[in-house]
C-alpha cells in the first residue's frame, strides 16, 4: 500500500538540500482534498472567506496564536504550490490523479528552506473542519490547471475558436520518467484558459495570491540572508540528474563550483514575493524569450457574485509565471514583510487577520503605530551596534535595498557601518510621511522599491532556482541580462496594470456596513446556483463574521431552515450543502413568516433568561421575484406581519420584489397602527425584475447599513434612577445591567432604543463608559436621521449620562431614542479577541428605566413568555389560513 501510495503522489521539484529529482507525495492531511467531489469548488474564494478561516483558527487559540507562529504554519503546513491533475489517470483506491509537477514546486521548495519552520506546530483539524481545511489550501496554494478541460466552447472567449496549439517545452514534456529512464511526450491539449488556483477575490483591492502574502509576512518575521554557497555545500557528491525541460542530462559540475564559491546571499523577504516570482520568469523563459521575457498575465473570475474559477487569459502561451494576481500579492508582501517588525513593536498583540484585514481596506493600518515606530528611527536616536547581539544584526540584515555589486559582502567588508545605513535609508522611504497604510497605496509602494536591489536579489535566486531545476543552462552574463531586463519589464507592466486598479481616492470613505442578524427568504425565481450566488453575494454584503452580521436562510415553499443562524459563510454553505431536499419553486410567505415568528420567540425567552440588554436588530429579507402571491397567503402573512412588529420591536422588513404595490398594500395598515413616519423605517421595498444581484445590490446595502443595533429591556425594568443605583450598590457590580460594545476609527456606530420600551416611563437613564481605551463622542437624537439634540465626550473611565424625562407623553406620537458614538481618539490597546481592530475603543453601555409596554401596575404580563404568546397567534393563523383552504 505505501508504495503504490508514492507512486500516486509524485511532485517534481528538487529541495536545496536534497539536489536530487525525486517524489514528494501529497500530505496525508491534505490528501482528502484531492479525493472524490472535494475538488469540485463549493464556496467562493474570496477575500471574506479567507479572513473568516484565519479568524476561526484564532479564536480557538485566543492566547498562544502569535503572528509569527500561525504565519509560518499555514505556509509549512497547508501550502503546496503547482498542484496539477495527472493526465490520463483516473482516481482508483490507492491512486489520487494529482501531483505537484507545476512549475511553481521547484521555487516553494527552495521557500521551504528560506523560511524556517521553527514555530511550535499548529493542528489545523483541530480548529477547522475537512472541507474548511481544504478551501484554505487552496487559497494559500499557488497552481495553474493547465490541460483542456472539455468546457472551454462555453467559459473561454467566444472569439477564440482557433486549434492552435500552445507550445512550452515545460508542458508538453512529460516531467517524470518511465521505468526504463526515458522521457514521454504529453498527449494533453493546454487550454486556451487554463485554471488559476490561489486566488482570492476582494472587491476593491483587486485578486491577488494570499499564499505570497502569508510567506512575506513570515519570512519578515524571521528574515534571513542566506548564503548561496551554504545551500550547495553538500551538494558536489551527488550524481548528475535530469534536465526538467529537456529531459536531457546536464553536466551541472561547473555551476556547481560557481555556486559554492558564492559569496552572495539571497534575502527570505525578497524571494517570497517578487524576486521568487521574478527568478521563474528568468530560469524558464529566459532561455527562449531572452529579455523579451513575458510579465504579468490577466485573469477573469467565472462570476463576481460567486467567484470560484478563475481563468487565465487566452493570451499565455503557457507563461504564466508571474500572473496579475502575483504581482498585486508580491507588491503588498513587499511593504508588509518589511513594516510588520515595525508594527509589532507598537501594537504586541498584533493577530495576523487583523493585519490583513487593515491592510485590504480603506480604513488602512492605525497611523498611530506607523507613527511610533517613524519616532524610533528619528535621526537623534541611539544607533543600533550591530555586535550587541546576533538577533539585533539578523534583524538589520532583512532590508538592504541599495546595491552596486554582485557581492554584497565584499562591500560590508570595506564598509561595516554599510549595513545599517541602508536599513535606515530603506526604512525613510516607507515613513509615514509617504502615508502607506492600505493596499490602496500600492502605486506609490511600487515607486519606493529600489530597482537595482530587486535585480540583485532576482538575480542570485535565479542562479539557485536554475541549478535546483537543472533547467536549460545560460551563461551568468546571459541570466544576469535576462534577470535585469525581467525585472525592468515588471515595473513597466506593474505601472500600467494598477492604473486599472481603484487608489485610495477612488474607494468609498464610508466604512459602515451593516451589521444585523438577517433571515433570508429565498423563493422559486432562481436556480440552485443562482440560489448559491444571492447567499454569496448577500453574505458579503452585510459581512457575515463574528465582527459582522449573522445570517439565516429559509426555504420560502416549505418555511424549512435551509441555514441555521450562524456568522460564518463557509458553515452556512456547509448547511447549505447538507440540505436534503429541493430548493423552492414558488413561495408560501405565510409558512416562512410562520418559521420566522416561532424562532424569534425562542430568541426572545433566551435574551430575557439570559439578561440581554444589547444586540444586532433582527431583518427579514423576502426575496419573491417569481409568482404572484396568491390572495389567502397574502391575508395570512399580512396579518402576520401586523401582529410580529407589536411583538418584536427591534424587527425590520426588507421586500426584494417584481411585484412592489402587492407589498405596500400587505405593511399598510401596519404603518398606520401607530405614527406612519416612524413605521416607515421598518419597511423598505426594492423593486428588481432581475435575479442578478448586481441589479439590486447597491439599493439593499445603503438601506441595511442605516439599520442601528438595539437597546432593549429584557426584565421589563420598572426601576426609578434611584431605585437602580441603590441595586448597583447592593450587588457590588457596576457592570450590572450593561453591556459593552467597541466603537471603529471613522465609523460611526449607532443605537436604538424602541418606543415598545418607552411608552410606561417616567424617565429613562442611558450611560456610556470608558475603559480607558480612548476617547468617545457621544450624541442623542429623537429621529432616525440621527440630528443630534444633545452629545457628551467620554475619556477614560468616565461616564456620560443622558436623562429622558417621560420620554412618551403621548402614546400614539412616541419616537424612539437614537444614540450614534463616534471615536474621538484611540489609544492603541484593543487586545482582546472581541477586538476588529487593535485601535478600536471599548465602552459599557448602561441602560435603565426602561418598561415593557403594559401598564406598570401589571409588571406580571412582562414577564410572560413571548413564545407562548406568539405561539398562540400563529397557531389561530395557521388554523385559520387552512380553514380557508378547506373550503
Amino acid at each position: 500500500m505505501i508504495w503504490q501510495t508514492c507512486i500516486c503522489f509524485l511532485l517534481i521539484g528538487t529541495s536545496l538540500l536534497v539536489h536530487i529529482v525525486q517524489p514528494i507525495q501529497i500530505p496525508q492531511h491534505l490528501l482528502h482534498c484531492y479525493r472524490g467531489n472535494a475538488t469540485q469548488p463549493r464556496i467562493a474564494n474570496s477575500f471574506q472567506i479567507f479572513l473568516e478561516l484565519l479568524r476561526k483558527i484564532e479564536d480557538a487559540n485566543p492566547t498562544s496564536m502569535d503572528i509569527r507562529r500561525f504565519s509560518v504554519n499555514i505556509f509549512h503546513q497547508l501550502r503546496l504550490d503547482g498542484i496539477e491533475r495527472a493526465p490520463s489517470i483516473l482516481e482508483q483506491e490507492f491512486v489520487t490523479p494529482f501531483r505537484a509537477n507545476g512549475k511553481m514546486t521547484p521555487k516553494f521548495e527552495l521557500l521551504l528552506e528560506l523560511i524556517s519552520n521553527e514555530a511550535g506546530p499548529v493542528e489545523f483539524q483541530r480548529f477547522l473542519t475537512p472541507d474548511e481545511i481544504c478551501v484554505l489550501h487552496r487559497i494559500v496554494s499557488s497552481s495553474v490547471e493547465p490541460y483542456e478541460r472539455g468546457d472551454e466552447s462555453t467559459v473561454c472567449p467566444l472569439n477564440l475558436m482557433s486549434d492552435d496549439r500552445v507550445e512550452s517545452p515545460w508542458i508538453n514534456i512529460n516531467k517524470h520518467q518511465n521505468t526504463d529512464g526515458t522521457a514521454t511526450a504529453v498527449s494533453e491539449r493546454i487550454s486556451r484558459c487554463p485554471l488559476e488556483l490561489g486566488v482570492a477575490r476582494s472587491q476593491d483591492y483587486g485578486s491577488f495570491s494570499p499564499g505570497t502574502v502569508i510567506a512575506s509576512i513570515a519570512a519578515g518575521l524571521q528574515p534571513q540572508n542566506v548564503r548561496i554557497n551554504e545551500f550547495v555545500s553538500l551538494q558536489h557528491k551527488k550524481p548528475q540528474w535530469e534536465n526538467l525541460e529537456t529531459m536531457t542530462e546536464n553536466d551541472s559540475e561547473q555551476s556547481l563550483n560557481k555556486l559554492l564559491n558564492s559569496l552572495n546571499s539571497i534575502d527570505n523577504t525578497y524571494a517570497a514575493g517578487l524576486s521568487g516570482d521574478l527568478a521563474e520568469v528568468c530560469v524558464y523563459q529566459g532561455p527562449y524569450l531572452g529579455v523579451n521575457s513575458s510579465v504579468g498575465l490577466a485573469g477573469s473570475w467565472n462570476d463576481t457574485h460567486f467567484p470560484r474559477i478563475r481563468y487565465l487569459s487566452e493570451r499565455h502561451q503557457a507563461r504564466w509565471e508571474f500572473t496579475d494576481s502575483e504581482i498585486l500579492a508580491g507588491i503588498d508582501g513587499m511593504f508588509l514583510s518589511n513594516q510588520i517588525s515595525n508594527w509589532l513593536q507598537r501594537i504586541r498583540r498584533l493577530r495576523l487577520s487583523q493585519l490583513i484585514d487593515m491592510y485590504y481596506s480603506a480604513r488602512g493600518i492605525p497611523a498611530m503605530a506607523i507613527e511610533s515606530a517613524n519616532r524610533g528611527r528619528s535621526s537623534n536616536r541611539r544607533p543600533i551596534n550591530l555586535k550587541d547581539n546576533a538577533e539585533s544584526r539578523e534583524a538589520l540584515e532583512i532590508q538592504q535595498f541599495s546595491s552596486k555589486s554582485n557581492s554584497k559582502l565584499s562591500r560590508i567588508f570595506n564598509d561595516p557601518d554599510l549595513e545599517l545605513r541602508e536599513q535606515e535609508e530603506y526604512l525613510e522611504r516607507f515613513s509615514v510621511n509617504d502615508g502607506i497604510t492600505s493596499a490602496c497605496n500600492r502605486k506609490t509602494i511600487l515607486r519606493l522599491i529600489d530597482r537595482e536591489k530587486l535585480k540583485d536579489e532576482t538575480y542570485f535566486l535565479s542562479q539557485v532556482l536554475q541549478y535546483a531545476t537543472s533547467s536549460l543552462a545560460i551563461t551568468d552574463e546571459a541570466l544576469r541580462i535576462n534577470c535585469d531586463a525581467a525585472v525592468d519589464n515588471f515595473f513597466n507592466y506593474a505601472e500600467v496594470m494598477l492604473d486599472k486598479i481603484p487608489t485610495c481616492s477612488q474607494i468609498l470613505t464610508d466604512f459602515r456596513k451593516p451589521v444585523v442578524d438577517l433571515t433570508l427568504i429565498i423563493d422559486g425565481s432562481r436556480g440552485i446556483y443562482e440560489n448559491q450566488q444571492l447567499i454569496s453575494s448577500i453574505a458579503e454584503l452585510i459581512d457575515v463574521s463574528s465582527y459582522g452580521s449573522s445570517i439565516s436562510v429559509i426555504h420560502g415553499q416549505s418555511g424549512l431552515y435551509m441555514v441555521n443562524r450562524t456568522n460564518s459563510v463557509t458553515t452556512a454553505f456547509a448547511q447549505l450543502q447538507n440540505f436534503t431536499g429541493s430548493y423552492p419553486i414558488g413561495i408560501s410567505l405565510s409558512r416562512s413568516l410562520g418559521a420566522i415568528v416561532r424562532r424569534l420567540s425562542n430568541l426572545t425567552e433566551t435574551d430575557r433568561i439570559n439578561g440581554l440588554y444589547g444586540g444586532l436588530s433582527q431583518v427579514v429579507l423576502v426575496v419573491a421575484q417569481s409568482q404572484r402571491i396568491s390572495q389567502s397567503d397574502f391575508a395570512s402573512a399580512k396579518r402576520m406581519i401586523e401582529g410580529s412588529f407589536q411583538q418584536f420591536p427591534d424587527l425590520y422588513f426588507v421586500f426584494l420584489t417584481n411585484d412592489p404595490d402587492t407589498f405596500k398594500e400587505m405593511v399598510h395598515d401596519a404603518q398606520t397602527i401607530f405614527d406612519i413616519k416612524r413605521q416607515q423605517e421598518h419597511y423598505k421595498i426594492i423593486e428588481s425584475n432581475s435575479i442578478d444581484p448586481s441589479d439590486f445590490s447597491h439599493n439593499l446595502f445603503r438601506h441595511l447599513k442605516l439599520i442601528p443595533k438595539r437597546i432593549m429591556a429584557p426584565f421589563c425594568d420598572t426601576l426609578t434612577p434611584e431605585e437602580r443605583r441603590k441595586m448597583i450598590l447592593m450587588t457590588n457590580n457596576q457592570n450590572w445591567n450593561s453591556f459593552e460594545d467597541y466603537a471603529t476609527v471613522s465609523q460611526e456606530l449607532r443605537y436604538r432604543i424602541s418606543p415598545f420600551y418607552l411608552r410606561n416611563a417616567d424617565q429613562v437613564t442611558v450611560e456610556f463608559q470608558g475603559v480607558m481605551y480612548g476617547s468617545l463622542i457621544i450624541c442623542l437624537s429623537r429621529d432616525v436621521n440621527y440630528s443630534p439634540l444633545e452629545c457628551k465626550t467620554v475619556e477614560d473611565r468616565n461616564v456620560a449620562e443622558f436623562t429622558i424625562i417621560r420620554p412618551c407623553d403621548d402614546i400614539f406620537q412616541c419616537y424612539g431614542l437614537y444614540f450614534s458614538v463616534i471615536v474621538e481618539k484611540s489609544n492603541v490597546r484593543c487586545t482582546e479577541n472581541d477586538c476588529r481592530y487593535p485601535d478600536q475603543v471599548r465602552f459599557l453601555i448602561r441602560p435603565g428605566g426602561l418598561t415593557c409596554e403594559v401598564n406598570r401596575r401589571s409588571n406580571f404580563s412582562c414577564k410572560i413568555s413571548f413564545s407562548h404568546r406568539m405561539l398562540v397567534f400563529v397557531f389561530i393563523v395557521v388554523f385559520v389560513d387552512k380553514i380557508r383552504n378547506y373550503f
